[in-house]
């Protein structure tokens, strides 16, 4: 006969184990996040901001014109069933 209570508990453990990983992992998320935003925040409210808003409307325009080239590829390629 099978020992359900054993394997119950080694159930829990194995949850426990993969729970306490998971809130490593969090934690490590939200440091790296933490200080992300700190180093944006720095850089936003320098005189960096400028450049970086300059920057950021360049790639914008780029990638819509990235995406625009790729949908019309896509179009012309696809393939009839």
């Amino acid at each position: 006969m099978m020992n359900i209570d054993g394997i119950v508990w080694s159930n829990m453990q194995e949850f426990a184990n993969q729970t306490a990983n998971l809130k490593d992992h969090l934690l490590r998320y939200a440091v790296i996040f933490l200080v992300i935003a700190l180093i944006a925040g720095f850089l936003g409210f320098s005189s960096v901001m400028g450049a970086a808003a300059g920057i950021a409307q360049i790639l914008f325009f780029v990638f819509v014109a990235i995406t625009i080239v790729s949908f019309l590829l896509g179009l012309t390629s696809r393939k009839s069933l």
